[in-house]
């Protein structure tokens, strides 16, 4: 109504004695054709709008009040958090609804809507005929061959609307997986390495040349995902010489998470008479699953000549101490009197510090060039 008043006084104002003989006739037909054509815009469009609010009364108080979904393995187990694994076969789900009482609002034609993270999957129709009895039903769908389907991981999205008016009624998300995402969520913790030296064994980065074996110590898990989907991968740790930068020596063992974790503790080196024990420096060792390296475990090969070559005096001081048998250091000068008795303190700088570099360290008192004691 308001276009046809709108259309009506501008006509008017068109119609004067005073601009009919200025407007030349291409002009007029020109008007014509644009006031035929904002007539027919405007009919159109107060249809579609009558039509979508009749549409949406008709369908008012479909909701939903729960949507869930499942996803099962290839033998048929269900699948532990929801995920979508590589062995995943079927995903389904399961919509609660409450539906109006109105006959109008049947057949109630219902879309199913699988939306990947690039966009729309696939969508599945549902038609309900007639109002259910308690005014509620379950609607259930399933989707099989899911490794065709969901080749694309990553987080998806599964959505129900009303098809006639494109309402989504409600939406759940859900992530699949690739084997690529379950390789980058495995980390390597607590990692050690452990020297064993005349049958004492010893965690520590410095190994001397005359030790029996070393071993590295570590654990491997995941940070997301369930740890028994983790299967069909191998275990890499190459020990490496970073001086030589050549992989001396390699194992391989197959992961195993069933435990939540995967403790690797029985991977012993022979030292003594191998090339660790001839080749001091920097080594290290690599661990892998499928090419992808997940940590360094760095230890030192050195003598225990080097270790007391490398040692530094960082801090050498005399403390004294009274009558009342408390310490405190002194100075390059200080009163005798009430000294009674004076020590030596002490402070090195060991680089590679290492639980069988024992040594002993003297100290001499000098009095005017004379060693006294």
């Amino acid at each position: 109504m308001r276009v046809l008043l709108l259309f009506r006084a501008w006509w008017d104002v068109l119609t004067r004695d005073w601009v009919m003989p200025e407007l030349p006739v291409w002009v007029w037909a020109c008007l014509v054709v644009l006031a035929v054509v904002l007539m027919v815009e405007a009919v159109s469009f107060a249809s579609e709008t009558l039509h979508a609010r009749a549409v949406r009364k008709r369908y008012a108080g479909v909701r939903l009040c729960s949507l869930t979904h499942t996803v099962r393995c290839v033998g048929g187990g269900l699948q532990p958090d929801g995920r979508v694994y590589p062995d995943s076969d079927r995903i389904s789900w399961c919509a609660r609804l409450e539906l109006p009482s109105r006959e109008r609002a049947y057949p109630l034609r219902l879309a199913f809507v699988l939306v990947r993270p690039g966009g729309d999957a696939c969508r599945t129709r549902k038609v309900i005929e007639r109002y259910p009895e308690g005014g509620a039903c379950t609607v259930r769908f399933s989707v099989a061959g899911l490794r065709g389907m969901f080749a694309v991981p990553g987080v998806w999205a599964a959505a129900m609307e009303v098809e006639d008016t494109g309402c989504i009624l409600g939406a759940v998300e859900f992530e699949v997986v690739s084997p690529g995402m379950l390789l980058d969520d495995l980390e390597l913790v607590d990692a050690a390495l452990a020297v064993s030296v005349e049958g004492q064994v010893c965690l520590t980065r410095v190994v001397l040349p005359e030790a029996e074996w070393i071993a590295p110590l570590a654990s491997l898990r995941a940070r997301t995902y369930h740890p028994s989907k983790f299967t069909g991968f191998q275990v890499r740790a190459e020990l490496v010489s970073k001086d030589a930068l050549g992989v001396e020596d390699a194992f391989s063992l197959p992961l195993d998470l069933s435990r939540g974790e995967m403790r690797l503790g029985h991977l012993a080196k022979a030292v003594a008479n191998g090339p660790l024990s001839r080749g001091p420096g920097e080594w290290e060792f690599r661990f892998s699953v499928e090419s992808r390296l997940l940590g360094v475990l760095a230890f030192r090969v050195v003598s225990l000549d080097e270790i007391v070559q490398t040692v530094e005096i960082e801090h050498l001081g005399v403390a004294g101490a009274g009558e009342d048998g408390r310490f405190w250091m002194l100075g390059e000068q200080f009163n005798r009197e009430w000294v009674e008795v004076v020590v030596p303190v002490l402070s090195l700088r060991v680089p590679y510090p290492s639980p069988w570099a024992g040594m002993v360290v003297q100290f001499c008192v000098w009095a005017d060039g004379r060693r006294v004691g």
